[in-house]
């Protein structure tokens, strides 16, 4: 109905305690879900089959977990702060933590293809991988500000805004 009604999919209620941060679906059934415990504090994802249950997933290590993203059912990324990315190569059933090389926050994750992501974060970093998450590099944009989200519209052309009321645009996947 075009967004005209919505049903509830989600209740922090169950499984007790996760607090919902950010969403992202594969299909109508296959969806991932990054939370905040009220617990330990820490985050978590959490992963529905069927597009209504949901299950927690298994992250070694303590996170904030602010986004996520899947280039293709089967492979996933997270942030995982500080300074972390996590990568699950089977549906979001397991994590394990990438070393980006910064130790401070980040805040946004996306991927043009299974191959390529980029990342954004705090003091105006954006990294970038080119071999599925494997190595991270830091672009040298010139940016100081903190940035919150990042998304590409092509493998070429991307956007990043930040706090200080800033959109930047690439042309050249993050060159300049």
């Amino acid at each position: 109905d075009k967004g005209k009604n919505w049903q509830l999919n989600y209740s922090s209620a169950s499984p007790s305690g996760h607090r919902p941060i950010k969403t992202f679906f594969r299909t109508t059934k296959l969806g991932f879900l990054a939370a905040f415990n009220d617990g330990p504090m820490v985050g978590s994802i959490l992963k529905t089959t069927d597009g209504t249950n949901w299950q927690t997933t298994t992250i070694t290590g303590n996170y904030n977990i602010p986004s996520l993203f899947f280039p293709s059912d089967q492979l996933g990324f997270a942030i995982g702060n500080p300074g972390k990315i996590l990568k699950s190569t089977n549906s979001g059933n397991n994590w394990a933590a990438i070393n980006t090389g910064v130790t401070h926050s980040l805040n946004d994750i996306f991927f043009t293809s299974t191959t390529t992501g980029y990342a954004c974060g705090a003091s105006g970093t954006i990294l970038k991988t080119t071999d599925a998450g494997t190595n991270w590099v830091s672009l040298n944009t010139g940016i100081i500000s903190p940035l919150q989200c990042i998304y590409f519209i092509s493998p070429d052309t991307g956007f990043v805004s930040g706090n200080s009321d800033t959109i930047w645009r690439t042309i050249n996947a993050g060159a300049t």
